[in-house]
C-alpha cells in the first residue's frame, strides 16, 4: 500500500493517519517531554516534508510491553483506515534473550501482530522499525580470565528473525541496530555520536 500512501502524500489537503506499536521507545520514555519518542520526530519531519497535508497520529504503544499483548489485543484499535502503521517490538521482545526461531512466543507473536494488522488495517502501509539497546554488561576475557565490560552484541536483539517475517510479507524495514552500532561502540567515534 506504500502506492497509495505516496499519492496521498503528494495531494494537498490530504489527511494521513499514522498508527504506532511498540515499547516506551515508541510510547515517549521521557516523562515530560513533549517530543520524548521517535513518533513525534518523525511526524515532525513529514509536516516539514508534506506541509499541505495534516497527520493525524495514534500512538498505541505501551511501556515495558511486548508484542504478545499487542497482538492479543491492542491490534483490534487499529483504525480501519489508517494510511501508515509502524510496528517496534525488538527491544522489549528479544534483547538478553536472543530469539532464535519461530517456535519462540515472541517471535509468532510478532507475526500475529503484522496478520491481525494488515487484516484490520488492509490499506495501510506497513512498516517495521527494529531498534536497539545499546548497553554493555560484564564478561570474561576468553584470554586472561579477568572481567571486562563488553557492549551487548549486535546479533542479541531478535531483529533478524523479525525482518525475516517482514520480508515475507513485503513489509520493509528500518533497523537502528543497523545504522549506529558500529558508531556507538567506536570510541574513536564518540564526537560523531555526540554530532548526532
Amino acid at each position: 500500500m506504500w502506492r497509495t500512501l505516496a499519492q496521498k502524500l503528494s495531494t494537498p489537503g490530504s489527511n494521513i493517519t499514522m498508527v504506532t506499536y511498540g515499547g516506551s521507545v515508541t510510547a515517549g520514555h521521557l516523562s515530560g517531554s513533549p517530543d520524548g519518542s521517535w513518533v513525534e520526530h518523525l511526524t515532525a519531519w513529514l509536516q516539514t516534508a508534506f506541509p499541505d497535508v495534516t497527520f493525524n497520529v495514534l500512538n498505541l504503544a505501551r511501556n515495558s510491553t511486548d508484542n504478545v499483548a499487542a497482538a492479543t489485543c491492542w491490534a483490534q484499535y487499529a483504525p480501519a483506515d489508517a494510511d501508515l502503521v509502524v510496528v517496534e517490538y525488538s527491544v522489549n521482545n528479544c534483547n538478553y534473550n536472543t530469539c532464535t526461531g519461530i517456535t519462540q512466543q515472541l517471535v509468532y507473536s510478532y507475526e500475529l501482530l503484522l496478520r491481525r494488522l494488515m487484516l484490520r488495517a488492509p490499506n495501510a502501509a506497513l512498516m517495521a522499525l527494529a531498534a536497539f539497546r545499546f548497553s554493555d554488561f560484564a564478561g570474561v576475557d576468553p584470554s586472561t580470565g579477568s572481567q571486562v565490560i563488553v557492549p551487548n552484541p549486535f546479533f542479541n536483539a531478535g531483529e533478524d528473525v523479525h525482518a525475516g517475517i517482514a520480508r515475507r510479507y513485503g513489509v520493509p524495514m528500518m533497523s537502528v541496530r543497523d545504522t549506529l552500532h558500529d558508531l556507538m561502540w567506536d570510541d574513536a567515534g564518540e564526537s560523531s555520536i555526540a554530532a548526532l
